[in-house]
């Protein structure tokens, strides 16, 4: 087990961020992007943001598009401008089984072989120095395998973390351990984030992933540009020292059912699943619910309702139509159009 125990994150910074509003811990990140030589549309900032808000429901983010543009870049800067620990596993074609992520146990060697998953969540569990930060996890390229075979048993647990602790079980063999050393907790603490490259190499996602995440699609640049970092600015832009999970989640509000914004939310997916009936895609609690927890948590969702609910469509609906001929299902994609135009 010594392998398990090596420390993946030394020199942590010991000092929290003190950012109390989130208007402006975002328009932060956005000139702290700017200085970095980037160019992110503020709406994918901002459904990158919530969609990490509300992980105890839609449990993964997954950053989706051609390649180069910028699709690692967003969750690894986020990483740095938050101060979390950032933890980058590259997704190989060959993976087909939880081993892949989970680590396994050799029988010849009588050794367990861990991941840096399993490195990332022992550490966790066991260095008081870790309590209350943030770790982001990507799956880098995450569809070059196919993402059912080696992540949606871990996806699973990842939905149950919201309402009790979650263990995942280490294969270890005949290793003479207790019980409490055979399992690690996976905290709430952990946000998992995916990209994806969309060409003829990948794997497409099933439904039952795409029900339980956020897609959001980074499309071709409208004009191509050299990258250009700011050389006058003072300073990197980024608060010094980490943010809190606790104070991360304050940030994050609980739908209130008979408030006036579920019910509006609620009033435009009832006629959105009635078309996608139509088309043979209907929807149930779980997507209503994912929908409406992120409508309610989009930044500024008073004046920005229309765009909170458009990229929901486009991260929940929309994937779920793959495979739908254009030209048999004309009207109702119409018909969704109006709904959110």
């Amino acid at each position: 087990m010594r392998s398990l125990k090596e420390r993946l994150w030394l020199n942590l910074p010991n000092t929290k961020q003190n950012i109390e509003d989130e208007h402006k811990f975002l328009e932060g990140f956005v000139t702290y992007i700017q200085f970095q030589g980037l160019a992110f549309p503020k709406r994918v900032i901002h459904a990158f943001h919530t969609s990490l808000k509300v992980q105890d429901i839609s449990a993964l983010v997954i950053l989706a598009g051609i390649s180069g543009t910028g699709k690692s870049e967003l969750p690894q800067k986020y990483a740095d401008y938050i101060g979390a620990q950032l933890l980058t596993l590259a997704v190989q074609p060959r993976w087909d089984s939880p081993q892949d992520l989970q680590g396994f146990y050799n029988y010849v060697e009588k050794k367990f072989k861990p991941t840096d998953l399993m490195r990332g969540l022992y550490q966790y569990n066991r260095d008081s120095a870790m309590k209350d930060r943030i770790v982001i996890v990507l799956l880098d390229e995450m569809n070059l395998a196919r993402v059912e075979y080696y992540f949606s048993e871990f996806l699973s647990k990842l939905e149950t973390r919201r309402s009790r602790p979650t263990y995942l079980e280490i294969d270890v063999g005949s290793l003479p351990l207790k019980d409490n050393e055979r399992r690690l907790e996976i905290p709430q603490q952990f946000l998992f984030v995916g990209t994806m490259n969309e060409d003829e190499t990948t794997q497409s996602l099933s439904d039952k992933v795409l029900d339980r995440a956020n897609v959001i699609t980074f499309g071709k640049p409208k004009n191509l540009q050299l990258r250009q970092q700011n050389q006058h600015q003072n300073g990197t832009g980024r608060p010094s020292g980490y943010l809190a999970y606790s104070d991360f989640k304050q940030w994050t509000k609980i739908p209130e059912p008979q408030s006036e914004l579920v019910e509006k939310v609620k009033y435009y997916l009832d006629r959105a699943n009635q078309v996608m009936e139509k088309m043979g895609h209907p929807f149930a609690h779980r997507v209503y619910q994912g929908i409406t927890q992120y409508v309610v948590n989009y930044p500024l969702v008073e004046s920005a309702f229309k765009f909170a609910l458009a990229d929901q469509f486009g991260q929940k609906l929309l994937p779920k139509l793959r495979g739908v001929m254009i030209d048999e299902a004309h009207e109702e994609l119409e018909e969704l159009e109006k709904i959110i135009a």
